[in-house]
């Protein structure tokens, strides 16, 4: 009766993959995080235990147990070791985010490999994404334990000879790993910029609504610097290790020898010199990303994961308990068929739904412990399955806090996330910071459920002030009533902004943002910095409280460089006033006819960025600049075209599959017309350029002298950079 469903995902009752121990840091880097998870959620592997080094306690690994948690996995044991090179001082958690503290029973990491090893004597595979530690104090404790593992997976390599940190921080366990029978894996990072998580990446991990991608999404923000869309890149460098056993044809594999130095260096063998491994290039991060995700974000491994779970507590059921428990499922021995009209995929998971809270109603007045924590299990499973979790707005996503202006009221959005439409009533939110409580409530939605909250107001002293605020959601449901709670720290807006930029080949102008109401005395400065020259333009307090002024920036003396990306600041003349984060702007041709303008009729303010040593403006999509606007010179006008015309386009492609955007253009009236279609980017990462032929109606405008706008618009999946934009004509 039961299994009709259980085919949905494997779970870690049954799993067929192969059993895989992962060698990870105590407070995983993001890129660590991501392979966790993904490794756990594949079907392609069986992760059995976690291996771990700490300084001093294994309280320093909190936040795997967190990560396990949130996963339903805490069936997975944790192997610690004490290791002198483990940084006391560790970088701050950017896992743990609800207070919890959950404890695991301490276990030896040598012991646990070692008793895996025998007992999947020639299957057990180690996976590592920092030092090996683990894998060379387990080697050295059982000299034959290399000849029972099938494979050691090791992190990605420079295989030149060059610095590989991971191996080197305990140059003496890599040799013991070398020197082993143990067949080794090695990965060639030289492709590891093709790991990039980026904001299309994001934006679809975070539309999921689930427990762990909104740990994933949080962890990446706090792991980066700088303002939203500016912060530095992030690499999923660690999903290279997991995409070898669950990415089918995501990498070529080569026997060859190489060499490891005492100092952890890999060099590849010469004259039949070195110790067999299995090489993997020629990475194809596609694969890899479209996996991840899909594993990630997959709600029928959730179900899989809680169903499992419930299953194996029925035999702790006392005997009362278990005969509740079979009468009750006289009433459900076979699976609801799907609704009425509904079908496809659609119509199975609304009929696993249905299946699940016929389970849940058996299990909600039985009073049985155990019974109790199945009940748990399959809310959990339930709430999967529906996608109902929090809902945050897209942008909350890259920055995981809410801006505070003193003396202004905090504005909060927030609620619930119904991404299949079931029936919630009952609905209610609130936010609160300190004593004061903004609560507001809905009575029923079929549909994700928003609650705005502008009523508390910020009146702390802005010069030194931390305070968390806490988000409340409560909701019902078929199978009962749902409370969350979440706590998200606050951060003062800086008291002026750079709120747009536009550029000409000698200066720069930049408009300002005012969002404090006590700077009556405040002195301040716009830096212009290219290398090591600065240009300084001082600001008057008559000029930022006019945040319509435009102030320019002269660069005078040897001038930048057509295309060359500018840093802009402001430099405050006293105290804190919060964070002043540099913008970039883009120093365009001396004969430019395309100028990108903050203020045309989309309002899109744009600033610029680098991508591999050249600069382009960029969209912000997140931060709701979704377009980067131009205003057309008439000399760019191809008006002697006599044949066809194509506009040329030169933009960078980040390598995520699902990228796209469009060509629009306006006339006087500022109504825009297509020019092309929505185009889909290439796989492959780097600067490019494409010719594309007007629209009929675009090309009318052209050929009579009426474009006034075009811009660059992007999907919903991402951010675009563009460099430059040109009409071409064909000449007959």
């Amino acid at each position: 009766m039961l299994l009709p469903f259980l085919y949905l995902g494997t779970s870690h009752a049954q799993k067929s993959g192969a059993p895989t121990v992962l060698e990870v840091g105590c407070n995983p880097t993001v890129s660590e995080g991501f392979a966790i998870v993904h490794a756990i959620r594949s079907p392609s592997l069986d992760v059995i235990g976690l291996t771990t080094c700490v300084h001093d306690s294994p309280d320093e690994a909190k936040p795997l147990a967190f990560l396990l948690e949130h996963l339903g996995r805490t069936d997975i044991p944790i192997g610690f070791t004490i290791a002198s090179w483990v940084d006391q001082d560790l970088k701050p958690d950017i896992w743990i985010s609800d207070g919890s503290n959950f404890s695991n029973e301490p276990v030896s990491a040598t012991e646990l490999i070692i008793a895996k090893s025998l007992k999947y004597e020639g299957g057990l595979r180690l996976l590592a994404t920092g030092p090996l530690t683990n894998m060379g104090r387990a080697l050295k404790a059982d000299p034959e334990l290399g000849g029972r593992l099938r494979e050691v997976v090791l992190p990605p390599c420079d295989l030149q000879g060059g610095p590989n940190r991971p191996l080197q921080i305990d140059s003496e366990a890599t040799q013991t790993v070398f020197d082993s029978s143990a067949p080794i894996v090695l990965i060639d990072q030289s492709d590891k910029e093709l790991l990039r998580f980026s904001r299309g990446r994001l934006v679809r991990l975070a539309r999921a609504r689930s427990g762990i991608t909104d740990a994933l999404t949080r962890a990446a923000a706090l792991s980066r610097d700088g303002p939203p869309g500016r912060q530095s890149q992030i690499l999923l460098t660690d999903l290279l290790q997991v995409a070898y056993s669950a990415v089918p044809n995501s990498m070529t594999r080569t026997s060859e020898l190489v060499t490891c130095s005492p100092a952890g260096a890999i060099d590849r063998g010469h004259d039949s010199q070195g110790r067999p491994v299995t090489l993997c290039t020629g990475i194809k991060p596609i694969r890899i990303f479209q996996r991840a995700i899909d594993d990630i974000t997959n709600p029928n491994l959730d179900f899989s994961v809680h169903f499992s779970s419930f299953i194996m507590n029925i035999p702790r059921f006392d005997e009362a308990a278990r005969k509740k428990f079979q009468e009750g499922l006289k009433g459900i021995s076979e699976p609801p068929p799907p609704p009425e009209g509904m079908s496809g995929r659609d119509g199975f998971q609304q009929q696993l739904l249905t299946y699940i809270t016929s389970f849940e109603t058996i299990l909600r007045d039985i009073g049985d412990p155990a019974a109790e924590k199945a009940h748990s299990e399959l809310e959990s499973a339930w709430r999967s399955v529906a996608g109902i979790g929090w809902w945050f707005p897209d942008g909350f996503y890259e920055r995981w806090y809410l801006d505070v202006i003193p003396g202004k009221r905090v504005h909060g959005e927030f609620g619930v996330a119904d991404s299949r439409q079931v029936p919630l009533s009952n609905l209610s939110g609130s936010l609160s910071m300190g004593d004061e409580r903004d609560s507001k409530s809905i009575d029923s939605v079929t549909d994700d459920a928003v609650f705005s909250f502008d009523s508390i107001l910020f009146e702390h002293d802005w010069v030194e002030h931390e305070q968390e605020a806490q988000l409340r959601i409560s909701f019902d449901t078929e199978g009962g009533t749902t409370n969350k709670t979440y706590r998200v720290p606050t951060r003062i807006k800086p008291a002026v902004e750079i709120a747009a930029v536009r550029s000409a080949t000698d200066q720069i102008e930049v408009r300002l943002t005012h969002n404090w109401m006590n700077l009556e005395n405040m002195a301040l400065a716009v830096v212009a910095r290219r290398g090591g020259q600065t240009h300084r333009h001082v600001v008057s307090h008559q000029i930022f409280e006019a945040s319509s002024a435009w102030i320019p920036v002269r660069l005078e003396g040897d001038l930048p460089k057509e295309g060359e990306v500018i840093a802009i600041q402001l430099d405050p003349g006293f105290g804190k006033v919060g964070s002043l984060p540099p913008r970039n702007a883009l120093i365009p041709s001396p004969k430019a006819v395309f100028n990108m303008e903050p203020e045309g009729p989309s309002q899109s303010a744009c600033f610029a960025t680098s991508r591999e040593g050249k600069g382009g403006w960029t969209t912000d999509f997140l931060q709701g600049a979704t377009s980067i606007e131009y205003a057309v010179s008439a000399s760019a006008l191809p008006r002697e075209a006599t044949g066809a015309i194509r506009l040329q386009i030169e933009y960078y492609a980040e390598g995520d599959e699902l990228d796209s955007f469009r060509v629009e253009a306006a006339q006087d009236d500022g109504v825009y017309k297509p020019v092309t279609g929505w185009l889909r980017k290439p796989v492959e990462v780097g600067w490019r350029t494409d010719t594309i032929r007007l629209s009929p109606t675009v090309e009318g405008w052209a050929r009579n002298g009426e474009v006034r706008w075009l811009k660059v618009r992007a999907g919903d999946d991402g951010d675009e950079i563009v460099r430059s934009l040109q009409f071409v004509p064909d000449l007959q």
